[in-house]
């Protein structure tokens, strides 16, 4: 009888908390980022999605901004680190809200200049940082923006949304595509 309790709780911990990131849906409360590259799907379904609000410049509009992290995904030869950025106060928000979102790349910086509704991605292959390839059609667009939270003080969105992103890079003229979808908590003070 020892013996399968042992072999119970043996199984029980090697593979009933056991989860592949690497690939397939997501489910942390929902929310994920999820890229492919190269043919393989990647997902960061962490408390990162979403965990992570920090100020942003609107260096076209006095609106306060905020930048929502999608999440971070590396591997041993690249790094992306995603970003959501969006007005912070309700009435900013809510009159301009629409399906149409940019995509940028390489801003690392929260002093850069950002645009409500703006993904940010940050991709580094092979230790060197990659730019948009301007010359291809890079997409970012709003699939879905739903409530689901509201408090006195607070709005939680849900935001959902898919991206094509042709990087390169400059050094050795390179190319590389990420495609890939994300559902993102955001949250606008009233």
């Amino acid at each position: 009888m020892k013996k399968i309790v042992l072999l119970f709780v043996i199984n029980l911990v090697l593979f009933g908390c056991s989860k592949d990131n690497d690939g397939g849906s997501s489910d942390y409360n929902g929310y994920y980022f999820e890229t492919t590259y190269l043919d393989v799907t990647y997902v960061d379904e962490s408390y990162y999605v979403g965990g992570v609000e920090l100020g942003a410049d609107a260096c076209t509009s006095t609106n306060d901004l905020i930048g929502t992290s999608l999440g971070q995904l590396e591997k041993s030869n690249f790094f992306i680190d995603a970003h959501f950025i969006h007005y912070e106060n309700q009435s900013d928000f809510e009159s301009n809200k629409s399906d149409a979102s940019n995509l940028t790349a390489n801003k690392y910086s929260l002093y850069d200049c950002f645009n409500n509704l703006e993904l940010s991605i940050n991709f580094v292959l092979d230790n060197q940082d990659l730019i948009l390839d301007e010359s291809k059609n890079n997409v970012s667009k709003i699939n879905k923006i739903t409530i689901v939270n509201e408090t006195n003080l607070e709005i939680t969105y849900s935001i959902e949304g898919e991206y094509i992103g042709n990087f390169k890079n400059t050094t050795s003229n390179s190319t590389a595509s990420l495609v890939g979808n994300y559902r993102v908590p955001i949250i606008v003070l009233k």
